[in-house]
């Protein structure tokens, strides 16, 4: 095992650095928005901060953790 392979298992079970880890994703997750484009029924993902589209989903369904914005369509109708 490599010096940094033990320093990064120690950071990954370090209980102050797991805590910011989670943080910072949260954080990264709140910067992030879904909307459903109708045409498709497929979500689009949107960065809040530079109001790019950042990636779209290619199966049904909304993207797990990331908020929804606007309205929300029944995709499990055909």
């Amino acid at each position: 095992m490599a010096k940094g392979d033990i320093i990064a298992d120690y950071l990954r079970k370090d209980p102050v650095t797991r805590s910011i880890n989670r943080n910072i994703k949260k954080r990264e997750k709140a910067r992030y928005v879904q909307v459903c484009n109708p045409k498709t029924l497929h979500y689009v993902k949107i960065d809040r901060v530079e109001g790019k589209i950042v990636s779209h989903k290619r199966t049904a369904g909304p993207y797990k953790g990331i908020s929804i914005k606007g309205k929300r369509y029944d995709l499990t109708q055909d």
